[in-house]
């Protein structure tokens, strides 16, 4: 799933269409067709919600495949299906900030496995005992929330790293450092330059960037670095 897709759609799936209706669109991986019937009842009975997109899957290839040719706010992933667990694909996903976010379900409480889906990029994880009860629905807002913020910052990493894209390799060189918090002679003395070279390029960057302060070229550059993990 590539970030152009997800920056094109953030705004759209940020924007509710009213402040009682969640709007959203989610995949559900479960190899058994009365469990898929299940889980899609248990999201149009939560109040407040709206689903503009369903996508049922019984095995990690078909979602993966429907994860290529739309975008989610939220995947539901069964970990027991014939042959195979969900681990792997809920890992792939971690992976991809574009992703939607997921919450895993197992048919039985097990403390363990809870730890390892968690760590493999699980969000949440639910007992399919839960579906029937309030947990159930607080996940799942709590869950969209979460990746609908996380496709904000991506969308504003994106806009950041095109912006610092327009200035040369010396700009860019000197934005950094003026991050860092180096003053004009302490970027000169490091590039082996003299003091007006480097205000010039603050000058040129700040004009190309529209940078009002060094305090918005700090958090421009800030911005387009990818967040620690």
């Amino acid at each position: 799933m590539s970030k152009a897709k997800a920056k094109n759609s953030a705004e759209e799936m940020s924007s509710p269409t009213s402040v009682d209706q969640l709007h959203f669109r989610v995949l559900l991986l479960d190899d058994e067709e009365g469990a898929q019937v299940v889980l899609r009842g248990a999201f149009e009975r939560l109040d407040g919600v709206v689903l503009d997109e369903v996508t049922c899957c019984a095995t990690c290839g078909e979602a993966l495949g429907a994860l290529d040719d739309h975008v989610y706010d939220l995947a539901v992933l069964d970990y027991h299906l014939k042959g195979e667990t969900s681990e792997a694909l809920i890992e792939r996903l971690a992976g991809c900030p574009a992703a939607p976010p997921v919450i895993a379900i197992a048919s039985a409480g097990d403390a363990y496995l809870s730890a390892a889906l968690t760590r493999a990029g699980a969000h949440r994880y639910l007992e399919k005992s839960d579906i029937d009860s309030p947990r159930f629905e607080e996940a799942v807002h709590s869950t969209v929330q979460f990746g609908r913020e996380r496709r904000k910052r991506l969308a504003q990493q994106d806009e950041a790293m095109q912006c610092l894209d327009e200035l040369t390799p010396r700009e860019r060189e000197v934005a950094h450092l003026i991050s860092q918090g180096l003053l004009s002679k302490q970027i000169a003395a490091q590039l082996d330059c003299c003091t007006g070279t480097v205000n010039l390029h603050r000058s040129h960057l700040m004009h190309k960037t529209g940078s009002q302060s060094v305090a918005d070229l700090v958090r421009l550059v800030l911005r387009a670095e990818p967040p620690i993990q």
